[in-house]
Parts: C-alpha cells; structure tokens; sequence
C-alpha cells in the first residue's frame, strides 16, 4: 500500500500513469497543468475527485464510491474505459462541465435514497442503472445527451427518474428505445424519439415523448409523510398526537403503518384511515429529555415499505406557581403569604416572595413528578406592609429554565383615626379681666399607627368679640401657632368676659389627622371668669 501511495503523489504532481490497480480511501484530487492516465487498470476511490486537470482511461475502470467533479478546466478523456458510481451510504452528485467531459460507459449502481445527481448536462455514450438503484436526478437547465439509454428498474423497485427542479422538464436527447420499471416525471425527450416505458409510471407527471401503455399499468409504492419537526415540553407529551400522513395512488391497496424510534416499535401495524397515520404519545411511556427521531412506515403489502422520519424534541418543564394572599389588610396588622408550586419533572425548586428588591422569604421545595402542585409552608409578614397598594411576587426556579412568576396584589389601607391628647401647661385661668393678651401654652401629645401626623388648632369663644362691659377690644384671641415636631401650642386670648355675664370660656380644639386622612381631635377650655370667686 506504501507503495501505490508513492506513485499517486508522483502521477499528481507530473504528468503520469496508474500503473496498476490501486485503492485511494481519500479520494483523488488533480490540480490544474497536471495528467492522470488510469491506462487499463482499475481505481477503486473511496471518496470524492476533483479534478482541475486532465484525467484520462484507456481501458481502465474507475468505481468511485464519492462525488464526481471537474472544476475549472479540468476534463475527463474517457477513451474505452468505465466510470461506476457505487455509494450504498449516501448520495453522489456528478459535475462534468458539459461536452468537456464525455463518459463512455457510466454505470449507476448507487442504492442510497437520494440516488445520483446529474449537476449539469450530462453527455455519455451508455448510461446502465438497474434494479436497486433508486433515484436519478437530472439537470433541469441543461440537455442530457445518451447514445444508449439502459436505464431499468424491476417489479416492485422502481427507479424514479426526476429534475432537480420539481415542476420543470428536464432535457432528454436519446435514440428511441424501451425501458422498463420506472417512475418518470418533468422529462422532454427533445429529438421527438419516442421512448417507451413499459411496467412504469409516468402518465400525468409532465412528462413529454413517452409512452407508458406498454404492458399494462404498476402499482405504485404508497406515501408517508411524519410531519413537521415538533419541539414539546414534558408535560406536553399526555396532549400531543403525531399527524402522519399515508397515501396511495392506487385506491384498491389497503395500506397498514406503524411509528418506531430506531429499531424499537412504538405502534404495531395499523391499518391506515382517510389518510391518517397518527401517533398518539399519551399511549407511550415518557420520552427523555432530548431529540427523538421517530419514523413513520407505510406499507401496501405490494411494494417494499416506504418511510419518512421527524424529530421530537423534549425539552424540561419549566415551574408553575400559584400564589395566594391577596386582599385588603388594615396597616400595622400581620400578612400572611401562602399558595403552591409544581414541578412537572419533580425537580426540587428554589422559590422565594418578594416585592421588587425587598425579599420577605427564600427557601426550597420538593415537588412530586407529575405536576401535583405542592402547598407551601405560609409565611407571614409581622406588622404588615406600609398603606398602599403591593405587588407581591412568588418566583420558583428549577435550575434547568427561565424563573416562572406569578404576582397577587396586596391592599393596606389606614381607617384607624389618630389618638390625641392636649393639656394646658400655661395660662389656664386668665385674671384679671383687664383686657390685656395673656400668653396661653398647650402640649398636645398625638399617635397614628401609619406614621406621623398633622395637628391644627381653632379657637372658639363662649362671647362675641365685643359686648357690653367687655372693654370694646377685639381681636380676643390670636392664631395659634404649632410647633409640629414637639407638638406645642401657642396663642394668645384676651382677659376679658362680658360684665353681665357669667364669664368667657375659650375652648380650643386640636386635631390631628394622619396622611390617609384620618383624624381625631380633643379639645380644652381657658377661662375668664365673672370674678375672681369663681376660678
């Protein structure tokens, strides 16, 4: 082997000649000003050629289990020699560059679903493929120029000859000729050659210069289509049905189906109904997390089962939360915060309440597999929360997905009035009545379960300003003035009563009133008495 590799490097690097019979595991590559003779022996690549140069065969065969393709000037001299194409792993794609390379013999033994791809005009003396052979994809924007067109499938394998554009005739220059076991669509046979398809299918699929009456009609292989790709979390899995589809053309078969992952089966054969071939997962055991290709097999009992396959994508399921608590609270009174979490994967979940950055409790949670909610232990906000209105949140996380959350919204509100007290501490008897303002002090004491308060302060008297035999002085009394932050108040009153009278009585009523609104008030009374025996 040592050897063979020697000569590739010296026939790639000069002009040269594959003395003998070789292998090339990673395929051939021709660079540009440089000649490959196979001469008369057989290369058998494992990979793909490239060839930007010349590559010739004088007898020679080339098995080539890769892709063919000649770039920029490179050109194949196929002299009397063979080309097999003989992938059974995957499909090969041939690039010729047109009348730059003609093959001589090209024989098609590639049994991969996507089959063999003619990426530009294909020019050949023979074209082989037999039964095995799959599919053959022809250029659709160039003519495909075949002396000998010996392309046949067998019963119940039928090789689909197809453009690579579908809907768009693909160019066909060949001698009239009869093949057999096909399933032809968009071909145009250009030279007017009638060529005859017996055992084959291709009437109604724009198709040009065929006949298909010869021997009768073939029944054709069935459909299957597994869907769309489908993302779904684990708890979605008891809801979601799978929507495969199965079809045939020939009304008369009855067609059965049946879904597998890998070699395990999911359903038994089914028969199909109206078309539909559905997977039902709730009827399944719980698929892991991760990617899942599923396949969907249909069968006729006729021809070789078809199938087509989807992905299913399980992903974690995120938490659920229900919190519970709302209401209206009176401030200063306790809240307690209560409601559930569930975990449909039964991870344990961190979850904690909070509003915006004020965090009232953190703490974890073991929850059931299944989705069974979990009630949480309560917790209570000793002395309440501030008068307003609070969104209070729930969060739980379970490592895996985004943090789920859910708000109650929690009212405070303050209808307790303020409690107040007021003492005179200074000028509570005014003597003697002599018309003079007297400096009068109250200490007024006020508390609000809500914060602070406002006082204010009015003055009323038991007589008018001004009256007989009370010294015709008026104003009797000033504005009191308060001190809001040690509570004291301030005025003056007048030393004076109505000489027929029984005596002045001011009374002063203070009031606090807090920032709801609430207020209450006391009230106390200076006195000017008649005489000085009636203090």
């Amino acid at each position: 082997m040592s050897k063979i590799k020697i000569i590739i490097v010296l026939t790639v690097a000069l002009i040269g000649v594959i003395s003998t019979s070789s292998v090339h595991a990673a395929g051939l590559t021709i660079p540009f000003g440089h000649t490959v003779n196979v001469n008369t022996n057989a290369v058998n690549i494992n990979g793909d050629v490239n060839n930007e140069g010349i590559l010739q065969s004088t007898t020679g065969a080339i098995n080539l289990s890769g892709n063919w393709s000649n770039v920029g000037a490179g050109t194949f001299d196929s002299g009397a020699g063979t080309v097999t194409l003989n992938s059974t792993t995957n499909g090969q794609s041939v690039t010729t560059r047109g009348t730059l390379s003609t093959f001589n013999i090209l024989t098609v033994q590639n049994t991969h679903s996507e089959g063999v791809t003619f990426s530009d005009a294909l020019y050949c003396d023979t074209l082989n493929a037999e039964s095995g052979v799959l599919k053959l994809s022809f250029y659709t924007l160039g003519t495909h120029t075949i002396a000998t067109f010996n392309v046949n499938g067998s019963s119940g394998n039928l090789i689909v000859l197809a453009s690579t554009i579908s809907g768009t005739q693909w160019n066909l220059d060949t001698p009239s000729t009869t093949v057999n076991f096909l399933n032809v669509s968009d071909s145009h046979e250009i030279d007017l050659q009638t060529i005859t398809a017996c055992d084959s299918i291709g009437v109604n699929q724009n198709n040009t210069n065929w006949d298909f009456s010869c021997s009768g009609s073939v029944n054709t292989p069935p459909t299957a289509d597994a869907g769309d790709n489908l993302d779904i979390l684990t708890s979605e899995q008891s809801g979601t049905t799978l929507a495969g589809i199965a079809n045939d053309i020939d009304v008369e078969d009855s067609l059965n189906y049946r879904w597998l992952e890998g070699s395990t089966v999911l359903l038994s054969s089914t028969l199909v109904s109206g078309g539909a071939a559905p997977l039902d997962l709730s009827t399944l055991s719980a698929f892991s997390i991760g990617e899942h290709t599923l396949t969907l097999e249909v069968e006729d009992g006729i021809n070789t089962p078809v199938t087509d396959v989807m992905v299913l994508t399980i992903a974690n399921s995120p938490p659920v939360v229900a919190p519970a608590g709302a209401g209206t609270f009176e401030v200063g009174g306790d809240i307690e915060l209560s409601g559930s979490v569930a975990d449909f994967d039964g991870e344990t979940l961190n979850y904690k309440w909070f509003e915006v950055a004020t965090i009232f409790e953190s703490s974890s949670i073991a929850t059931n597999v299944g989705g069974a909610p979990v009630n949480l232990i309560p917790h209570t906000i000793y002395g309440g929360l501030p008068v307003g209105i609070h969104i209070v949140t729930l969060e739980a996380s379970d490592g895996v997905n985004l943090p789920e959350s859910a708000n109650i919204e929690v009212i405070v509100e303050d209808t307790t009035n303020p409690k107040i007290h007021a003492t005179v501490i200074q000028g509570g008897i005014l003597w003697p009545p002599n018309h003079q303002m007297v400096d009068v002090v109250i200490q007024a004491t006020a508390s609000d379960n809500s914060g602070l308060v406002t006082l204010s302060a009015t003055v009323a008297s038991s007589e008018p300003p001004d009256t007989d035999g009370d010294g015709n002085t008026i104003p009797d009394y000033t504005t009191p003035a308060i001190d809001q932050f040690t509570g004291e108040i301030t005025l003056q009153l007048r030393s004076e009563r109505k000489g027929q009278g029984i005596g002045r009585v001011y009374t002063i009523t203070v009031t606090a009133t807090d920032d709801i609104g609430n207020s209450s008030d006391t009230t106390v009374e200076i006195v000017a008495p008649h005489d000085k025996g009636k203090k």
